[in-house]
């Protein structure tokens, strides 16, 4: 028995041609796609490596010039001790070091010559309160500055009670009540500030205010008055100086002061004191005379490092005992303007 061939046209056999051949290039596209999305991700988990491990290089260079600054410190303080003067090696210009691959650029700076902002509130266990002798100094430096009057109290009172925990607003200050009424609102922050750049978030202090005054001020992890180095004060941070002595003698004084100093800076405290005006010399209370020294007990060290595709900047506090041990009290990671 013959069997039966059904017969097939020519048309019908290029259409299945036609279809096997859209199935193939359908199925190279969608291999082609899945094999670039492979590669990209390739590139993408290389490249987040790379990132990764530039980073991890950069914050131990970073962390190795705070060690490096703490031991430098120390050092100093064991040649000399209980003196630091802007002559010494850690006080002159930034420092800049090559690196495989990148360079990275740090200074040290005294944080002595400034206002404590902590220190306008004295603190006990349980509560922070106004501190009347750092308000009146904190405005006297202000008035250095050219603040008129009135804002010096609303600086001063708003300061006050972002730093207190009476919960009880100033005069002129503001609690909880003024930053909920913000179109962004938040709560008062009832704590000592830990960076300058915190005043920025504080009622009064505008941007151009912070700008005036930020390098006269600074942040202590602590509440007390900032123990005035006298060989670190130059022109520029007069009214730091000035402050401190409580008006006892002009600016104009302050800076003539200054100039007399000898250029190796003072071996003494008594030194400086002897310089004081005759008009001066009662009103100096006895707090006032103990308070400045000839050491930085507080020192900042900015550096900032640049690896292959990393950038990476830290600004750490170094607190220095009275036996010369240097410690880094706080860190932080990023620039902040």
């Amino acid at each position: 028995m013959r069997s039966l061939r059904l017969p097939i046209y020519r048309g019908q056999a290029r259409h299945q041609a036609g279809v096997a051949l859209l199935v193939v290039l359908l199925l190279m596209a969608t291999l082609s796609a899945i094999a670039i999305v492979m590669v990209r991700n390739v590139q993408l988990t290389t490249a987040r490596s790379f990132a990764m491990e530039s980073l991890t290089q950069a914050r131990w260079y970073i962390q190795g010039a705070e060690t490096f600054s703490v031991l430098l410190l120390e050092a100093q303080w064991q040649q000399q001790p209980a003196r630091d003067t802007l002559q010494d090696i850690w006080a002159k210009e930034p420092a800049t070091f090559p690196l495989e691959s990148g360079v990275m650029r740090a200074a040290l700076q005294d944080q002595t010559v400034c206002f404590n902002l902590n220190s306008l509130v004295s603190s006990s266990e349980q509560e922070r309160r106004a501190d009347p002798a750092a308000i009146a100094e904190y405005q006297r430096l202000l008035e250095a500055l050219e603040i008129s009057g009135s804002l010096q109290t609303a600086l001063t009172d708003s300061l006050v009670d972002w730093l207190d925990t009476d919960g009880l607003p100033r005069p002129d200050g503001a609690e909880d009540a003024s930053y909920a009424a913000l179109d962004v609102p938040y709560r008062v922050g009832n704590t000592l500030i830990s960076d300058v750049s915190e005043l920025r978030a504080i009622y009064w202090y505008s941007r151009d205010i912070y700008e005036r005054i930020r390098p006269y001020v600074c942040a202590h992890p602590s509440t007390r008055k900032s123990a005035l180095n006298l060989n670190m004060v130059t022109a520029e941070n007069a009214p730091v100086l000035y402050a401190m002595l409580g008006g006892a003698v002009s600016l104009s004084d302050t800076l003539r002061m200054l100039e007399a100093r000898p250029e190796s800076g003072f071996e003494t405290v008594e030194q400086f004191w002897a310089l004081l005006p005759d008009t001066g010399t009662a009103t100096i209370d006895e707090t006032a005379r103990n308070r400045p020294n000839l050491w930085s007990q507080y020192i900042s060290l900015e550096a900032e490092v640049n690896h292959l595709d990393a950038r990476l900047a830290m600004t750490s506090l170094i607190e220095i005992s009275r036996d010369g041990t240097a410690t880094a009290v706080r860190r932080r990671f990023g620039l902040i303007n």
